[in-house]
């Protein structure tokens, strides 16, 4: 009975040993996993970081160029609506190429 007895208990404490050493062996395997992706998650910080950068070399000149073109063109635009009005208020011009001398009867 005593070999039953250091049998049963031997048993209890090599599972108790074994339980211990597997939650200790999955314990360090979640802080492998966390460490992993707190890495994968700095690794995708650090891409978007320069993903964001790379679109701000390229898109700020692309922005400035647009709104200095897009500046002249309204500039010209300005200005030929300008002439036009002065040329519909003025009688200088005449389109028909008539002259004045009908306006004056």
């Amino acid at each position: 009975m005593n070999k039953h007895i250091e049998t049963l208990t031997g048993f209890k404490n090599g599972t108790k040993k074994i339980f211990r050493d597997c939650f200790y062996d999955l314990w360090d395997a979640w802080d492998e996993l966390l460490s992993a992706f707190k890495k994968i998650g700095f690794v995708i910080f650090v891409f978007v970081v320069w993903l964001f950068s790379l679109a701000l070399v390229c898109i700020l000149p692309l922005a400035t160029w647009l709104r200095l073109k897009w500046e002249r063109e309204h500039e010209v635009a300005v200005e030929k609506a300008k002439r036009e009005y002065m040329e519909r208020i003025t009688c200088l011009h005449n389109k028909r190429g008539d002259s004045d001398q009908h306006l004056t009867r």
